[in-house]
């Protein structure tokens, strides 16, 4: 029996290493690729990205996390707060502009300067 060189045929896909075994070879896979060949991709979902009951889902090539009711965030890490019952929620956005004119800045930072020369 010969022992032949069975990377000789490059087995590894997707930038796999090959190492050549007794009539027998292994690969080492570059990251995003596993299996005797390297030709599965590795779930973006396998590792559990998701957390707080969330169910992982994978659309191009990335993971999407389907958060469970009361939670939110990229991987469904936050408790969000949940509103008193009977309450309706209103989203109300505040904008405050500063006039040119506005004198309350400099009022605040001659009032510390004095406060300070006083002590």
């Amino acid at each position: 029996d010969d022992n032949v060189d069975d990377c000789a045929s490059f087995p590894c896909l997707n930038g796999g290493t090959c190492q050549d075994g007794v009539n027998d070879y292994s690969c080492t896979c570059p990251p995003g690729y596993n299996g005797k060949n390297c030709s599965t991709p590795v779930s973006k979902c396998e590792h559990g990205p998701c957390h707080n009951g969330a169910t992982c889902h994978e659309r191009n090539n990335r993971y999407v996390c389907e958060c469970a009711r009361g939670y939110g965030g990229l991987n469904c890490q936050f408790l969000l707060p949940e509103p008193p019952q009977g309450a309706v929620i209103v989203d109300i956005t505040d904008t405050y502009t500063e006039r040119q004119s506005s004198q309350f800045p400099w009022i605040a930072v001659c009032a510390g300067v004095i406060l300070v020369l006083m002590l």
